[in-house]
């Protein structure tokens, strides 16, 4: 940051406060979660959230996780892949045919677009 400029984060600004630190977390553990495949053999957690795709006028929503949870294998040896999004007493299925929008070892990440 440049100068005395405070940070506004969820509406706290300068110095984050145990409240402030509590509206984050409120807020973070809404958008993330566990993740695994059909078959049970990969798991990871993921998160939502908006990227600007194609352009920075257009926010996609997304599902966000690492490679090695879902990658390109995956897409190529699985033809009706689901994913399983683990929530407190329920599991939410999300089929991810055509939907993987990036995905990249070396970043370990993997980008899929949610309807």
């Amino acid at each position: 940051m440049e100068g005395n400029q405070e940070s506004d984060i969820l509406g706290c600004p300068g110095i984050i406060t145990y409240e402030c630190t509590k509206k984050i977390i409120e807020q973070m553990e809404k958008n993330v979660f566990k993740i695994k495949t059909k078959d049970g053999r990969r798991r990871g957690t993921g998160f939502f959230c908006k990227i600007p795709f194609p352009d920075e006028t257009n926010m996609l929503p997304v599902l966000m996780t690492n490679n090695h949870v879902i990658d390109k294998d995956i897409l190529i040896n699985e033809r009706n892949i689901k994913i399983y999004i683990e929530e407190e007493f329920e599991e939410k299925i999300i089929n991810l045919n055509d939907r993987i929008k990036y995905t990249n070892i070396d970043y370990d990440t993997t980008i899929i677009e949610i309807k």
